[in-house]
């Protein structure tokens, strides 16, 4: 395509004065001297020749052409999002208004044999003077220069924030290396799966000084206390959200990676989209926008359950968990948030870099709707961009403000909470699916309104309850089983469970269930349409689909962990409980928060198109996998681990089981 367009500079001209003709002149010599491009000493135009791209979204060769003196990387953007582009390395006498003419004046020409392919490719209609043809002119290097460049106030300051906890760190390193502290094994469980009694977050030996405030970040320490493995007796059968967790980040990772390539980067074989979609092999991918619902499940059982644990009627007592819960997940959240808001877009390069800052667009406007936990309704109710998937941690945060008030009725009247519980996951299934049908959502997020999917469905709290919901009430049964308080309803599952071909039965249908759910979706993604509005269901059976999504996955992840969270199926358990997960589990909080802006650094630097299949989005998404585990480590024991352990200092030292409340993040 850009071929054609330099051929018809040539071939056909182009009126123009001053600056428009030379610049016509500079493309004719480009393309005069285009078979110098074979020899071994090729010259200026014949190197502008090669380093264009030579059809759709081949980024020719970025570095190179920006090292000539006589050379200006062009970008003509047709279309953002799925990109489609055309590169050129052109003469550096072009301006945006010159391209723009060319362009204009091709668009305006009669359609003739010379160039129908590109006047087709570049929209025109029937009616040779008329185009639907929206496109831009970028110019990498001067855009990454002007913006991307030189340091700004608040990026110095950034730096520097993060060399002083550097400097910290290290001074409490070697701190703690020489003053020894003994300190008593604190069996407490505030590891990042809140499930180990061990020592993982215990706090120094003494009273609150600045000695031991430098040792909160010794990096020994930190990593010994993210390496350690569990040694509780209290609550072993949760261990097993141990590799649960891991694996659910990694799908997770997969959406991610899975979306740039759909929808966000220039691929070679971009026509191939539409066809990739509707093979099955890209099921997991699409259906990574489920994987946070386990997580969601995973978090009402042990909110539930370690709440019940740490009861008490003081009022004191539960403003101190809000707090502390508050506390735990801010300095992590809003570091993350200001470090690659600030950092990010100095960090990669490349053609396609233009486009690196636009998971940081709400940042100046709404950065505090992170602070607050409120990012999924901020603005106007819709959702910030500023860290855009930080919404899943609001959510968590809204889910968690009501959960102690429920844990107070559970406690003083088991029956009414059952009923709330029952109230709560049926109002979330008919939101869902009022929602659904208010905004026309379709089951494909590549369809229309996908924008409206994300700002009014996929990130609301009301919309998510069911499976948080559902692990509220595992968490009440696990509380019950452990304590044998007056829950008849917990009483009877337990019952139940314990009845072999119930549990097999409940596994089963669980496991049939939540392949039913994921699969469900491939109805709609293997027939896209011609014009990939996905319409193959009608809008009342999509808003039936939404109204019983969250519904039946919490469903199934109950029927299927319940009765391992009770001690059965061993082998299974066992697998998932392994100390090798520990660590990796430990650092999911940190691997969610990093994944999203380290996966965009690392594919938006890129040289050349990506050219999807499934090797090459298997070997990114493996790549990426080890990346983001690797600098969630540096995170976690720099940032995460300090910060969590000092709010348990300044909180006090609760014991094991009576006055637990060191809840998971």
């Amino acid at each position: 395509m850009v071929l054609n367009l330099i051929f018809f500079l040539f071939f056909k001209g182009v009126l123009g004065d001053g600056n428009l003709t030379e610049c016509v002149a500079e493309f004719k010599n480009i393309i005069l001297n285009a078979p110098e491009a074979f020899s071994s000493t090729p010259n200026t135009y014949a190197k502008m020749f090669s380093y264009t791209g030579k059809s759709i979204n081949q980024l020719g060769r970025f570095e190179d052409c920006y090292s000539m003196s006589k050379a200006k990387y062009a970008i003509i953007e047709i279309m953002k999002a799925p990109p489609i582009l055309m590169a050129i390395c052109g003469p550096e006498v072009c301006s945006k208004s010159n391209y723009y003419d060319i362009i204009n004046s091709i668009i305006n020409s009669t359609v003739t044999e010379e160039n129908a392919e590109l006047a087709n490719f570049l929209g025109l209609t029937s009616d040779i003077n008329q185009a639907n043809l929206s496109y831009s002119m970028i110019f990498p290097e001067s855009y990454i220069h002007s913006r991307f460049h030189d340091l700004n106030g608040s990026a110095i300051a950034m730096i520097v924030i993060t060399v002083i906890i550097v400097a910290i760190s290290l001074t409490g390193t070697v701190v703690d290396l020489i003053v020894h502290h003994e300190e008593d094994t604190m069996k407490i469980d505030i590891e990042e799966t809140g499930i180990g009694k061990d020592d993982y977050l215990s706090v120094p030996h003494g009273e609150l000084n600045l000695v031991n405030i430098l040792i909160c970040f010794s990096i020994v320490r930190n990593m010994k206390k993210l390496m350690s493995v569990h040694i509780d007796s209290y609550h072993p059968h949760l261990h097993f959200f141990d590799g649960l967790r891991v694996m659910t980040m990694g799908w997770i990772i997969l959406g991610t990676v899975a979306g740039l390539y759909l929808y966000d980067l220039p691929l070679a074989n971009y026509m191939k989209v539409k066809q990739t979609l509707k093979k099955y092999s890209s099921l997991s991918s699409y259906g990574s926008l489920l994987a946070l619902d386990i997580m969601f499940w995973i978090g009402g059982v042990l909110y539930a359950y370690f709440l019940l644990n740490s009861y008490s009627s003081s009022i004191k007592h539960w403003v101190q968990i809000y707090l502390k819960h508050y506390l735990e997940m801010v300095p992590m959240f809003m570091f993350t948030t200001f470090f690659f808001w600030t950092l990010a877009r100095y960090i990669g390069s490349g053609p396609y870099w233009y486009t690196a800052n636009n998971i940081y667009s709400d940042c100046k406007d709404y950065w505090y709707s992170n602070l607050f936990f409120l990012s999924n309704f901020i603005p106007n109710g819709t959702w910030s961009k500023c860290l855009a998937h930080g919404w899943f941690l609001s959510v968590e945060m809204q889910f968690f403000i009501f959960t102690p008030l429920l844990i107070w009725i559970y406690k003083k009247s088991p029956f009414s909470a059952w009923v709330i519980i029952a109230g709560l996951i049926s109002l979330g299934s008919i939101l869902g699916g009022v929602i659904a049908d208010h905004y026309n959502l379709n089951v494909s997020v590549y369809g229309p309104n996908r924008t409206s999917y994300y700002n009014y469905y996929n990130n609301k709290p009301y919309t998510r309850m069911p499976p948080y919901i559902y692990g509220l009430a595992v968490g009440f049964i696990y509380y019950t089983s452990s304590t044998n308080n007056d829950d008849k309803i917990s009483h009877f599952i337990i019952k139940l469970i314990k009845n072999t071909v119930f549990r097999y039965a409940s596994l089963f249908l669980g496991v049939t269930l939540w392949i039913v759910m994921i699969n469900i979706q491939f109805d709609v993604y293997k027939d896209p349409g011609d014009d990939l509005s996905y319409g193959k269901w009608s809008q009342e059976r999509t808003s039936t689909y939404f109204a019983f999504l969250r519904l039946l996955l919490g469903l199934a992840y109950t029927l299927m962990f319940t009765p391992m969270i009770l001690g059965y199926f061993s082998g299974i358990t066992m697998v998932l409980s392994s100390s090798a997960w520990t660590p990796f589990s430990r650092l999911t909080f940190c691997v969610y928060l990093i994944q999203a802006p380290i996966i965009n650094i690392f594919m938006r630097s890129l040289q050349y198109p990506k050219y999807l299949s499934k090797t090459s989005a298997f070997c990114d998404w493996l790549a990426l996998i080890v990346i983001c585990y690797f600098f969630a480590f540096i995170f976690a024991v720099f940032i995460d681990i300090p910060a969590k352990t000092f709010i348990l200092w300044i909180f006090g030292k609760k014991s094991a089981k009576e006055n637990y409340y060191e809840i998971n993040d």
